[in-house]
Order: structure tokens, then C-alpha cells, then sequence
């Protein structure tokens, strides 16, 4: 099986080379069976998942979040709120992005649809920013600093 697998490999690379599209010749053999996939991926996702909570961006969201809303919420529910919500998104863009690429088969689309998805999402991350500065005059930063600074007694 070991053999097998290196000289499907060998031809994979060759293949690779010639056409340039991986995905192609990944999809035409199973390398392992799907519950060997399943075991070995699940506790590999958990195991990433906990290292991508403690993210630096994760927790600076969070300790913003529990001092925005500290006079109202206890810190735990504010990280289960963070938490729950993070974890549906995620799972939002999963399945798009499965359903996408599955449904793709031109590296070239694939290309322009990525780059067109971060230029929407940018776009309307600017927009958001702009609208926040002209009825607030401020960034979203200082919004945030003077709604924790006001709920202190600042």
C-alpha cells in the first residue's frame, strides 16, 4: 500500500506539473478512508481551534467587548456571545466556501472569486467606517474608548 501511495504521488507530481491543478488529482483517488479521515481531522480541528482562540485579536476582542459591556453583563456570557457568534460565521463561510470551490473547477475562477470576495468584504468594512465617522465624527476606536470611559464615570 506504502508503494502505492508513492507512485501515486510520483504521478501526482508529474501530473501537477503538466496541468498545474492539484485539486483535480486529489479528487480522483481517496487516500485514506472517510472515518481514518474523520478521527485523525476532528481532533486535529479542536486542537487548532483552541490555538486560534487565544489569538491575540481574539482576546483583545473579547476584553473590548467584556469593558464595553461590563456594567450590564457578566465577562463569561460576553465570551460565550463572542464565542457562539465567531463559531457560526465560521461555519457560514465553511460551507460557502465548500460549496464554491466544489462547484469550481479553473484555478483562474477560484483566483477571481478570492480576490473579489476580499474586495467586497474590504469594501464594505471602509463603508462601514466611513458612515461610523461622519455620524459619530470619530473612529471606531475613540467610539468604543468613550462608551468604556463614560460607563466608568470618566
Amino acid at each position: 500500500m506504502l508503494i502505492d501511495n508513492f507512485e501515486f504521488f510520483l504521478e501526482s507530481v508529474e501530473k501537477i506539473k503538466k496541468y498545474k491543478h492539484p485539486s483535480l488529482i486529489l479528487r480522483s483517488r481517496k487516500l485514506v478512508d472517510p472515518l481514518t479521515f474523520v478521527l485523525i481531522s476532528i481532533p486535529t480541528m479542536i486542537l487548532l481551534g483552541l490555538r486560534h482562540a487565544l489569538d491575540a485579536d481574539h482576546i483583545t476582542a473579547i476584553d473590548n467587548l467584556v469593558r464595553l459591556h461590563n456594567a450590564s453583563r457578566s465577562s463569561q456570557w460576553v465570551g460565550a456571545g463572542f464565542s457562539v457568534g465567531h463559531m457560526t460565521s465560521v461555519l457560514a463561510e465553511m460551507i460557502l466556501i465548500i460549496y464554491v470551490v466544489g462547484n469550481i473547477t479553473n484555478v483562474e475562477q477560484l483566483s477571481f472569486l478570492g480576490g473579489a470576495i476580499g474586495g467586497i468584504a474590504l469594501g464594505v468594512i471602509g463603508a462601514m467606517n466611513i458612515y461610523s465617522m461622519k455620524k459619530w465624527g470619530k473612529t471606531g476606536s475613540a467610539i468604543l474608548a468613550s462608551k468604556v470611559l463614560s460607563r466608568m464615570g470618566i
